[in-house]
């Protein structure tokens, strides 16, 4: 038997623990800017039920001609959100495309927002991403998935 990762008493079937999850706002900082800029998230966001042991894993995906790039960003530290409203706050210095040809980059991408609970998966957000070539660089702009 499994132990449900969202303390409800349940075992085993795991999508019947699973939280219903609804974004009700997100900042995304900065944006319309280098490829490369740090980035900021923030976000609120409202859970049916509490989540335990729960971590987010924010990624970029580029998808080329059916080769896929993904660029790890970063994860948070496991925390446990209440029923309700909460917050998600991430940030980082840089987005690392080392490696990766700006022909690649030069596309729609998507921005990753996956959050688990241990290693079960409870919601992902994709926030559509377009790369530009702007005056020789590669510009960002990401895209909020409830506008």
């Amino acid at each position: 038997q499994l132990a449900c990762p969202l303390d409800l008493g349940c075992h085993s079937v795991h999508y019947f623990c699973m939280a219903t999850i609804n974004v009700t706002a997100v900042d995304i900082s900065p944006n319309d800017c280098p490829l490369e800029a740090p980035l900021a998230i923030d976000m609120t966001f409202n859970s049916d039920r509490k989540i335990e042991n729960a971590a987010w894993e924010i990624t970029y995906l580029v998808d080329y001609t059916n080769k896929r790039h993904l660029i790890e960003i970063g994860k948070t530290e496991p925390t446990t959100y209440a029923a309700g409203d909460n917050k998600f706050n991430f940030s980082v210095p840089e987005i690392d495309v080392t490696g990766i040809k700006p022909s690649v980059l030069a596309n729609v991408g998507l921005l990753l927002l996956v959050l688990k609970s241990g290693e079960e998966e409870v919601v992902q957000i994709s926030m559509v991403t377009q790369v530009n070539k702007k005056e020789g660089k590669l510009y960002r702009t990401i895209f909020s998935p409830i506008e």
